[in-house]
């Protein structure tokens, strides 16, 4: 499993900059699994909504929560002005191990694994 932080640009949809930020970050083209809104069909869903905070009282992210598959043959090119720290852990290693990350970010990662 990977986690990218990426931000929405001007006039982008929150879905279409996962997308984007996937492919900037890792090189990997996806597509985003879900329920799309009754009334716009051309818009996915996020599974959830999480506030992490990053500096109490001075910095938050608002993160939106999508499940994305790769498409076929794809190879991660790892772009590392985008994502210099980027690496790929197990679900034992997000729950367990030493990876500093917030507490829903692990919630998810077991929850997605769960679908599978």
């Amino acid at each position: 499993m990977a986690s990218a932080r990426g931000h929405v640009d001007k006039n982008e949809r929150p879905d279409d900059a996962a997308i984007r930020e996937t492919i900037e970050e890792t090189g990997i083209d996806v597509r985003l699994e879900g329920e799309r809104f009754p009334r716009r069909t051309d818009v996915l869903r996020p599974f959830g909504i999480q506030l992490n905070v990053i500096e109490p009282g001075q910095h938050e992210h608002m993160d939106l929560i999508y499940l994305a598959t790769p498409l076929e043959n794809q190879k991660a090119i790892f772009n590392e002005k985008e994502a210099a720290d980027l690496q790929w852990f197990t679900l034992d290693e997000i729950e367990k191990g030493p990876l500093d990350t917030f507490e829903e970010t692990k919630k998810w990662c077991r929850r997605f694994h769960d679908m599978q």
